[in-house]
């Protein structure tokens, strides 16, 4: 604190000397005067100047400190785990969940969120129908057609979801990805498609093991977690969802904003637009 009495005192004399110096010689009350503005208007800013410095290592400290809070919160709660139990898999357990909450707390940061369930996934879904600025909307679809057919209410929300935003002049790509192999699906497919067809929807297919051995795909895929399910909304926002390729049910998902994300997710998906038919 001392140290800053100092400075405040050499900066009024620094002033004033200048003041001094630089005044018209006129008389000695106008030399006096000026002398005495240019001391207070460097202490003044003298003392901001100081009183910011002294702000940034404020904020400086109070960042160590909730880092170092919760590095201690950590390590108790490691401590007491260590204590009460003599197993392994317990502890391996936190050590995993810490791991995995450190990651999570990362992503969000960077403008990606986890969406630990179906109910979720189509909350976020349904939003991007809602908040769309350009109203363009690119979507693949590797969810079974049996699914659709099959879980009516499901398809039904869908489609008229889909509809409603169509009539609101959007623009909706979706690409079908789809087993060659399965008959049952190939037929589902026909009709799910048909129907998407019919609301003005613009419709495209792709094999699944076209999928696999595309090279831009299996390049930009760790930037976007791994999905092959995406829906990309006005270039700006994706939800990247990761469904049971049997039961059509979605386990998770992740809704990011994050630029490299979505930029990945557009690569991949005009690259896939581009390799994919017209017809099955």
């Amino acid at each position: 604190m001392e140290d800053h009495y100092y400075v405040l005192i050499i900066s009024l004399l620094v002033g004033a000397i200048a003041g001094i110096i630089f005044s018209p010689k006129n008389s000695l009350k106008s030399t006096t005067r000026d002398a005495l503005i240019a001391a207070i208007v460097s202490a003044t800013s003298t003392t901001l100047y100081s009183a910011m410095v002294e702000m940034n290592k404020i904020n400086q400290l109070r960042s160590e400190l909730v880092s170092q809070r919760e590095e201690s919160l950590y390590e108790q709660l490691e401590t007491k785990i260590s204590k009460k139990t003599n197993s392994d898999h317990v502890y391996s357990s936190f050590k995993k969940y810490q791991n995995k909450l450190t990651k999570e707390l990362e992503s969000a940061l960077l403008g990606t969120l986890r969406l630990d369930d179906e109910d979720e996934v189509l909350i976020e879904w349904k939003k991007m129908f809602q908040g769309s600025q350009s109203k363009t909307i690119k979507a693949t679809n590797i969810i079974p057609a049996t699914f659709w057919l099959e879980q009516s209410s499901f398809g039904v929300e869908q489609l008229r979801i889909q509809k409603e935003a169509i009539e609101r002049d959007f623009n909706i790509h979706r690409i079908f990805i789809y087993e060659r192999s399965d008959n049952d699906e190939l037929i589902a497919l026909q009709k799910v498609a048909k129907q998407h067809l019919e609301i003005g929807i613009k419709v495209k297919f792709l094999e699944f093991s076209k999928l696999k051995e595309s090279v831009v795909f299996n390049k930009n895929q760790v930037a976007i977690y791994g999905a092959e399910d995406i829906v990309v909304a006005d270039e700006n926002v994706v939800l990247l969802t990761f469904p049971n390729n049997k039961s059509g049910n979605i386990n998770h998902g992740y809704i990011s904003e994050d630029r490299a994300t979505v930029d990945a997710a557009l690569i991949i998906y005009g690259e896939l637009w581009k390799i994919a038919t017209e017809n099955i």
